[in-house]
């Protein structure tokens, strides 16, 4: 979030000539916690409630793998990395500085063996990793308006309230898919997206 900027607490052992390592200008470090930290840039986006609530919402078990698209600073992998025991979580995100901060955190937080940051278009996705590989999906759509982030989904490619044209190709059968609800942002009606989520075995986190 935009107001959790790094203050007083510190992690022991906490180096402001490490933190100047991965930072680039206009950057922060937020604390997020839980024993991790996260690289946010103000004036460009911050994550907000609505990734929280999805990352608690959304389940990964031991041994399982997780995806999340349009993951922007990479938040909702390292939040299900710290409360789940799933075995390895991705983000896949199109735009190149928000993949490349993202996977900045992944680094300052050491996560190299259990998050994985990519640059790609949700609408390739398959082409990309390939079919039948994750066993839990999650996507917070883009939905910003004004001065800040996307002010629309076509920008960052495609459609994002076909959940299941999105993960299709990914997603193993049994698969899970959670899907932070934000549809009057985009004219859409919230009913039709919750059903369709439904049917495709979807856990819809209504986080507006």
């Amino acid at each position: 979030m935009c107001d959790a900027a790094l203050g007083g607490q510190q992690e022991e052992g906490f180096s402001l000539d490490r933190k100047e390592e991965f930072l680039k200008p206009g950057e922060r470090l937020d604390d997020l916690q839980n024993g991790y930290w996260m690289i946010q840039n103000p004036s460009l986006f911050c994550y907000g409630i609505d990734a929280v609530l999805l990352a608690s919402y959304a389940k990964v078990k031991r041994g399982e793998r997780a995806m999340d698209f349009c993951t922007g600073s990479g938040i909702v992998p390292i939040l299900l990395k710290a409360k789940t025991n799933g075995e390895h979580f991705s983000g896949l995100e199109i735009q190149e500085y928000s993949a490349e901060m993202a996977q900045r955190s992944v680094r300052y937080n050491h996560l190299e063996n259990d998050v994985e940051i990519f640059q790609g278009d949700v609408k390739t996705a398959s082409q990309q990793f390939g079919k039948e590989v994750f066993d839990v999906v999650t996507c917070n759509p883009p939905y910003m308006t004004g001065q800040h982030g996307l002010t629309n989904a076509l920008e960052a490619g495609g459609d994002f309230f076909d959940a299941e044209k999105i993960s299709s190709g990914t997603k193993k059968d049994a698969a899970r898919l959670s899907v932070c609800g934000q549809g009057a942002e985009h004219g859409a009606d919230r009913g039709d997206e919750r059903r369709e989520s439904e049917n495709y075995r979807g856990e819809t986190a209504d986080c507006v």
